[in-house]
This record gives C-alpha cells, sequence and structure tokens, in this order.
C-alpha cells in the first residue's frame, strides 16, 4: 500500500504511519486466555429450572388462575 504526497509521488508508508487492527477485541491473542466457546444451548430448561419457569409460565394467563381457583373450591369439602 503507497501513500500519494502532496507533488503526486508515491511512496512506502514509514512505521509510524501504520495502524494495527486488533483481531481479538482489544486484547492479545493469547491462547491462556480462554475464548469462548462454540456450543449452542438450544434447551428452555434445565434439571432446576423446569417447575418455576413452568409454573411462571402457566399462571400468567389468567384463564389459567381462574381454573386453579376453581379446582381449589371443588376440592374442600363442603360445610
Amino acid at each position: 500500500m503507497y501513500m500519494q504526497t502532496e507533488d503526486g509521488e508515491q511512496k512506502a508508508p514509514a512505521a509510524s504511519d501504520s495502524r494495527t487492527v486488533d483481531l481479538a477485541g482489544g486484547q492479545p491473542a493469547d491462547k491462556t486466555l480462554g475464548f469462548a466457546t462454540n456450543n449452542i444451548k438450544t434447551a428452555k430448561y434445565n434439571l432446576l429450572t423446569f417447575f418455576p419457569i413452568f409454573l411462571f409460565e402457566m399462571f400468567s394467563r389468567a384463564a389459567y388462575l381462574y381454573f386453579l381457583a376453581q379446582v381449589m373450591l371443588f376440592c374442600m369439602p363442603a360445610a
């Protein structure tokens, strides 16, 4: 890559005119840094979060809360 001067001549850039492009996000590309893996997680639940997320999504709709109340009233003994 050559630079053009004011009088039209082409010259090679000096070392101080060059720039450095960091490919590792501003950090030196080193094997010991531990870059991110290429694993893809497509599971919505895991063993620990299944019931909390499932119950939250289920009862965030008003109709499910209504039917839960109906079941609870049905299960109560009559006085």
